[in-house]
């Protein structure tokens, strides 16, 4: 029963998370320990053994040009918007593939889907585990909780999958619409 427990403390934490809204965000400019700070408090929920985000990784998403460079040292809300989405995709998606997904609209527009389906499956997941956890007996749990562990990994992977199939088959349409302007071009 420990385990159950401790899943479901786990749960009712994800269920109070909410992404903040994008007018939420700080409006003033975060120097990195600041932003660091602000996007481990707000992603914590999603903290297992290693963290999200270190200066090195903001410095890389810079340098990589995956997020607008700050200004003198400082960071805005535009680059925490950022953040917090490739925070939130990078153990699923590589950099690459989430470029090309958070770059459909203005940042807010994009910023403002990702809040909107982040926090509605956190409610959804939650309370469909939460479900599950409720029928588990106490002298099948340890079965049972490996199966429901099971059952999560592989719809994770199936997902994953589709997201990479669908990011794939885009990115081979935008290459063949160049390849037929570069042609078009030289007839």
């Amino acid at each position: 029963m420990f385990v159950k427990r401790r899943i479901q403390s786990y749960l009712l934490e994800l269920s109070n998370y909410n992404v903040p809204n994008v007018d939420a965000l700080p409006q003033m400019n975060f120097y990195m320990d600041q932003v660091i700070s602000y996007l481990e408090d707000n992603l914590k929920v999603f903290e297992i053994d290693d963290k999200l985000i270190t200066s090195s990784m903001v410095n890389n998403y810079v340098k990589g040009k995956v997020i607008p460079a700050p200004v003198n040292k400082k960071y805005s809300k535009v680059q925490l918007t950022y953040l917090l989405e490739i925070c939130s995709l990078k153990n699923v998606l590589s950099l690459n593939e989430i470029m090309n997904i958070i770059d459909f609209s203005t940042y807010k527009d994009v910023y403002t889907y990702y809040k909107d389906i982040q926090n509605e499956l956190v409610n959804s997941v939650s309370g469909s585990i939460k479900k599950n956890l409720s029928k588990i007996k106490k002298e099948t749990e340890d079965i049972e909780l490996k199966k429901l562990a099971m059952e999560l990994a592989l719809k994770a992977n199936i997902y994953k999958t589709l997201s990479e199939k669908i990011i794939n088959l885009l990115e081979q349409k935008n290459i063949e619409e160049i390849e037929k302007l570069k042609k078009d071009l030289l007839k």
